[in-house]
């Protein structure tokens, strides 16, 4: 849900498969499940989803996910990740760090 909470918040619209992407990788750090291997499944699939080419800044993703848990209750969305784990400004900044790693790709 965090990529709703995002284009809710900045009003912006992405690539949906790139945003999506980008969310993989960073709620996989947020769950503690694996991220090696969802930055690895993302890495190979080729999209763009390094924040850094999306344009998305540090300030707009972690604000998008400290507050996913309030955008998901009120938007009635299902339990999620947000629900069962406090996601803080540690988490943020540790799903900051593993996007940012992502690869850089090019429209071309």
């Amino acid at each position: 849900f965090w990529a709703y909470a995002y284009e809710a918040e900045t009003g912006a619209r992405q690539v949906h498969g790139e945003l999506i992407a980008c969310a993989v990788v960073a709620l996989s750090v947020i769950q503690d499940n694996n991220p090696d291997w969802a930055f690895d499944i993302v890495r190979r699939s080729g999209a763009r989803a390094s924040p850094l080419d999306l344009n998305i800044t540090q300030n707009e993703f972690r604000s998008a996910l400290l507050q996913l848990a309030a955008y998901a209750r009120a938007e009635n969305l299902d339990v999620s990740v947000a629900d069962l784990r406090p996601i803080d400004e540690v988490s943020a900044s540790a799903a900051w760090d593993a996007v940012c790693k992502l690869p850089r790709r090019s429209l071309d």
